[in-house]
């Protein structure tokens, strides 16, 4: 997958630095949760997508617009 591909050559594909937000600030919390549920999305996403996936994804486009060369 590609999540396992980031993680072989090193990268991360975690937030900017975490913080906790200040207890006293609804909004915070608020901005806080998002970002939380946004990265665990991207995270299910990126480790359910695989190479095959997306050459598959660009040979159907490449079909769709009439190319008949080799996409690799």
């Amino acid at each position: 997958s590609l999540g396992h591909i980031l993680e072989a050559v090193g990268e991360t594909i975690e937030p900017l630095p975490r913080h906790s937000p200040d207890a006293d600030q609804a909004e915070d919390w608020v901005t806080f949760t998002l970002w939380q549920r946004l990265h665990q999305k991207l995270k299910e996403a990126l480790y359910s997508i695989t190479l095959a996936d997306l050459y598959y994804d660009a040979r159907s486009w490449q079909a769709a617009q009439g190319e008949t060369n080799s996409f690799v």
